[in-house]
């Protein structure tokens, strides 16, 4: 036996990989989400996503490429392989590059198994490779809480960047990605694109969407009483073509902690409410993510609305619309108004 050959081992039981992996995340968007983040965390300043044009075709796979910091052997042993490891609880709650780390509850390497049988990870530090396979069949096998040894491809020197390199292959998707959507709902996702991270789909930069707006409100900071600091805009388009655009998107460091359409769960009939069809905004709300309690869902798709932190971040959020949409009906009707006078100026004293 080779005494120079190492391997890794993760602690896993087949079970986990379904709860955590292949149930959690489903379909190509929040399962490439994961490995972004994982880039945002790593100080990455590029990633490129690059996804084929069959995904259904044998031997295609999807490639994520970021330029971090890399992992070492020990590294990836004791920290990225460790399912639940409390990233945020050991080396703090900002990154040496001083970003908000995204990474909370240590399983978005499994995110992959959302659309793939085996992940190949690639890590390269200090001018060394390293690089080994996450294999679904195979870790499907441990009934039990058992140590998956990880065979190592690779384990040597490197001429490459720094980084990490994720290759999603034996893909389990039903239909080709469309990219444009993909795009689009990835760009969603995050709010630090255009200024601290450079993400790119197929060789495209992803760039926040270039909306044409009725109105818009840019950003605004407020400190709400009992629940902290928030950032937030909003705007009213002419129209909303796309339903994912209608309402606020809520971010928590950077990344979505509600999807939309969402109103801050909005009921009953208001002065303007028909402005809810055209309004459109972002709100970034860290405190959602500082707590021990979690407040948000682990695929970053719901927010937990039955505490008494978040019922009052609701209210809040509901009298923010409910303001927006009056101010919008004011606007509508005064422009109603002008409209009418100038068509119909001979009539107006009279009606």
């Amino acid at each position: 036996m080779n005494e120079d050959v190492r391997n890794l081992k993760m602690s896993v039981a087949g079970r986990f990989i379904d709860l955590l992996g292949n149930q959690m995340y489903g379909g190509p968007v929040p399962s490439i989400a994961e490995f972004i983040a994982n880039a945002w965390d790593a100080d990455a300043q590029r990633v490129d996503v690059t996804i084929p044009q069959n995904v259904k075709q044998q031997n295609e796979k999807i490639v994520i490429r970021d330029y971090g910091f890399g992992m070492t052997f020990d590294e990836l042993q004791n920290f990225y392989l460790q399912i639940g490891y409390e990233k945020r609880k050991l080396t703090g709650n900002e990154t040496p590059g001083g970003r908000p780390v995204m990474g909370r509850k240590g399983i978005g390497k499994l995110a992959g198994f959302g659309i793939a049988q085996k992940i190949l990870i690639r890590s390269i530090k200090n001018k060394h490779v390293i690089s080994f396979y996450l294999d679904y069949n195979e870790i499907k096998k441990y009934k039990h809480v058992d140590d998956y040894i990880i065979k190592l491809e690779e384990d040597t020197e490197s001429t490459e960047d720094s980084g990490v390199e994720i290759v999603l292959e034996d893909l389990k998707l039903n239909k080709n990605i469309n990219i444009d959507s993909f795009r689009k709902s990835m760009a969603r996702r995050f709010a630090m694109l255009d200024t601290r991270m450079n993400v790119f789909i197929n060789g495209e930069r992803l760039l926040s969407e270039n909306l044409n707006f009725e109105y818009k409100k840019d950003w605004v900071v407020e400190n709400i009483p009992e629940i902290g600091k928030v950032e937030y805009w909003f705007g009213f388009l002419s129209t909303i073509q796309d339903p994912e655009l209608r309402g606020f998107t809520i971010f928590a460091r950077e990344r979505t902690a509600q999807i939309t359409p969402f109103h801050f769960n909005i009921t009953g009939g208001f002065n303007g409410q028909v402005g809810l069809e055209y309004f459109t905004g972002q709100v970034k709300a860290d405190f959602l993510d500082d707590k021990d309690e979690d407040l948000i869902s682990t695929d970053r798709q719901s927010i937990n609305w039955n505490t008494d932190l978040t019922m009052k971040f609701q209210k809040w959020g509901q009298d923010l619309i409910k303001r927006a949409c009056r101010d919008w009906k004011k606007r509508k009707d005064a422009k109603n108004i002008e409209l009418f006078h100038h068509n119909y100026g001979e009539f107006f004293e009279r009606i």
